[in-house]
Order: structure tokens, then sequence, then C-alpha cells
């Protein structure tokens, strides 16, 4: 058997106010057409009949102005329901319409704060990032020069400079003290027992200046001990030739400089000496260049000879 096709149907309890009440002006409607039309009937059937101590004419011309007024106003309520059902719906959509576009500009409103914040964050990162940058910028500029302080050691090495007193007289406080850092460390990892030991440029390779700072390592002074002894940029005086070594871990070992004095010699060239000075320093100092010849005049010979 074939299943009948299935057709909504409204509930009654879903029909709108309006619906209710047109449909109820209409049943009123209908009722009153047809007792205006019996009106009229009798009025032209039975013109001259008595009802209830009124003329019948007066009994019908009350009756039909009545259902007249009652059909009347069946037809304004409908008229005015019908009316009702385009315009409130209508009405009711531009009541939701101002509601919507008051919300859209309360949230317009609310983006738009937001938006600012947003970007108000957004200019508080960029400038802390560039105050960021800045400082970095700044602390790499200060690391850099640091750097380049603390290898001027190894710069005198390379023979990138040529008169390292020089650069340490005209250095600040601050440099000077990471020009002998800087030397300590270059000269502590020559030493053998360092962890992890960096031979020095073949003394052929370097200058005056940088034999002279690095000699003990050259000379293997002190080998034996942990560290070398350092040369003392204050205490040092080029200008007379005049050199101080300071040790770190002990006395130095004085016999070992007397016995490289002729290697010495050698490195630097000329004639040197060497003698303790204070507890724990070594003073290499340049002795007078003798003349291979000297004039022999009379008052130098005793008499008799």
């Amino acid at each position: 058997m074939a299943k009948r096709p299935y057709i909504p149907v409204k509930p009654v309890s879903e029909a709108t106010t309006g619906e209710q009440i047109t449909a109820f002006m209409f049943g009123l409607l209908v009722p009153s057409t047809a007792l205006a039309i019996v009106a009229l009937y009798i009025k032209s059937r039975f013109p001259k009949t008595g009802l209830f101590s009124w003329s019948l004419d007066q009994v019908e011309d009350r009756f039909l102005l009545g259902t007249v007024g009652l059909m009347l106003a069946c037809v304004v309520l409908s008229i005015a329901f019908s009316i009702s059902r385009k315009v409130l719906p209508f009405v009711m959509r531009q009541n939701a319409l101002a509601k919507i576009r008051t919300k859209d500009r309360a949230e317009a409103k609310a983006h738009a704060a937001r938006e600012r914040e947003r970007a108000a964050r957004e200019a508080e990162h960029r400038l802390e990032q560039e105050r960021r940058e800045a400082d970095r910028q700044r602390e790499l500029a200060i690391l850099t020069e640091r750097t380049s302080w603390t290898n001027t050691a190894n710069d005198l090495l390379a023979g990138t400079i040529a008169d390292i007193f020089a650069v340490y007289r005209a250095a600040t406080p601050e440099q000077r003290a990471l020009i002998e850092h800087g030397y300590r460390e270059r000269l502590a990892v020559a030493h053998p027992r360092s962890k992890y030991p960096t031979a020095l440029p073949s003394v052929a390779a370097l200058n005056h200046q940088a034999r002279l700072l690095f000699l003990p390592a050259i000379i293997d002074a002190d080998g034996s001990r942990q560290d070398y002894a350092t040369l003392e940029f204050t205490g040092s005086d080029p200008a007379a030739a005049r050199y101080l070594y300071t040790a770190h871990s002990g006395l130095p070992d004085l016999a070992h400089w007397e016995k490289a004095i002729p290697a010495i010699n050698a490195y630097l060239g000329g004639s040197w000496r060497v003698e303790r000075t204070g507890g724990a320093g070594i003073m290499l100092a340049a002795l007078p260049a003798m003349q291979d010849t000297f004039p022999l005049v009379p008052a130098m010979l005793q008499h008799g000879e």
C-alpha cells in the first residue's frame, strides 16, 4: 500500500494574533450579513406589523442599522489588521535594524578601541625592541673595544703594532688593565703546562718588543712552575733599556736567567745583565756598548810604565 504524501499542517496555536483576530472578524461578518438580509426580507414582507410595542419599521430599522454598523466595524477592523500585518513587520524590522545598527556602532567603537590598544602595544613593543637593539649594539661595541685592547699582545705578536709601550702610555686605566690581562693570558697559554698550550711564533718572526714581552717563554724561565714571570709595564723603563719581570708563583730562578744571558744577548742584541730586585722581581738591563778602540793618553799611564 502506497503511503500518502505528508502535507505539513500549521497548528492553530502557531497562528499569529493578527491572523486569529482577522479570522474572528470574518466569522462575525458572515452572520451579520445573513441577519441584514433577513431584516430586509421582513421589512418588505410585513411592512405594517408591530413587535414589542415598537412598530415593525422601528425594529427593522434599528436592527438593520446595528447590523450594518457591525459589518462596517468588521470591515474596518479587517482592513486595519490587514494593514497591520504589513506595517508591523516593517516596523519590527526597522526596530531590529536600528538595534543591529546600535550594536554595530558599539562593536565598531569597541573594535576601534581594541585597534588603538593594539597599535599602542605594537608601538611600545617596537620601542622596546629598538631600545634592546641599541643596548645590544652598545654592549657589542664595548665588547669589541675590550676585545681589541685585550688582543694588544696578540697584535704585537702578529706585528700589527710596533710599540706596545707607547700604546700602553696613551691608554686609559681601564684599557691598560685590559692590555695587561690579555698579555698575561697569552703568556699563560704559551706555558707547556697550560690546559690548552699554544706555541709562540718563531723568534725570528717577532720584533724586539715582542721578544721582550715573551722572553720568559722564549728562554723557558721558571718552566718547572705553573706560570712564567710577566713583564711589568709600569715598572719598566724602555728609554733606559731596563725591564722588570715579576714572578707570580714563588721566587724567580735567577740562576736560569743568568745561564740564559748568551741566548738573551742573541735574541735582543747587545749585552744584557740580570739582577734580582725585591722579592719576586728580575730586572733585565742592557749594558752600555763597549768601544772597539779607545785612546791611550799619557795621563792614563802611571809613573814607570
